[in-house]
């Protein structure tokens, strides 16, 4: 996310995506060559911006990634995440347990 001191709101920089086919509210149609029927990366355009889109709107089909664990390996190395902002953003310690109060 980029934060511009310009009043605008915040514009999505990247964006890597699954499968999940459905895209636009009420588009029921089935368009296999659209990019959101296959794994895809949204990157922000200044041509978005200036139609009035969301930065990010157009998205390519890619294979640089086929699950989330990759995608998120992708988008690390993309924006050139370092150890110290892995350490931090991406901590090692996730609770994999419920604590649902002794029960």
């Amino acid at each position: 996310m980029y934060n511009p001191n310009d009043g605008r709101s915040e514009i999505k920089l990247l964006r890597c995506n699954g499968k999940h086919g459905v895209f636009n509210r009420g588009n029921n149609g089935f368009d296999p060559g659209h990019p959101h029927w296959d794994f895809h990366i949204h990157k922000a355009s200044e041509d978005a911006l200036d139609s009035g889109n969301t930065a990010e709107k157009n998205a390519t089909v890619t294979s640089e990634f086929a699950s989330s664990e990759e995608a998120a390996q992708y988008f690390v190395k993309a924006v050139n995440i370092d150890q110290r902002d892995a350490d931090l953003y991406f901590p090692t310690n996730i609770q994999t347990e419920i604590d649902f109060g002794g029960e």
